[in-house]
Order: C-alpha cells, then structure tokens, then sequence
C-alpha cells in the first residue's frame, strides 16, 4: 500500500470512528488493464497492518 491509498482511508475511518458509523472496504475491479493479481490482498493486508480494520469488506459483512 502506498502513501495515498493510506491518507485515502485514514479520513474515512476516523470519522467513522467518531460519528459512530461503519468503515466500509469497497474494491471496484472495472479497470482490467490495469488489474494486477495479488493487490486486493495486498490493500486488506496494509490496512490491517495500519490498525485500520473495516466494518464491512469483501471478506467481512455486508
């Protein structure tokens, strides 16, 4: 995970936190060019890794 994509989820959930509301992980795959094998797992694992832990993702609820 990159310095953007853990900015780009940090806002979401520390509001969420705060307001009581859920972090929800949504993963669009649309762009097949530049689908990579391997990155959706590498994203979960990174915002695991930051203590950033979604309410409801592709392998959790919802």
């Amino acid at each position: 995970m990159h310095i953007g994509n853990a900015r780009s989820a940090l806002y979401p959930f520390l509001l969420a936190r705060r307001l009581g509301g859920k972090f929800i992980l949504r993963i669009e795959d649309t762009d097949q060019k530049r689908y990579e094998p391997g990155a959706e797992q590498e994203l979960i694992d990174g915002l695991h890794w930051l203590g950033l832990h979604y309410d409801e993702g592709p392998d959790i609820g919802g």
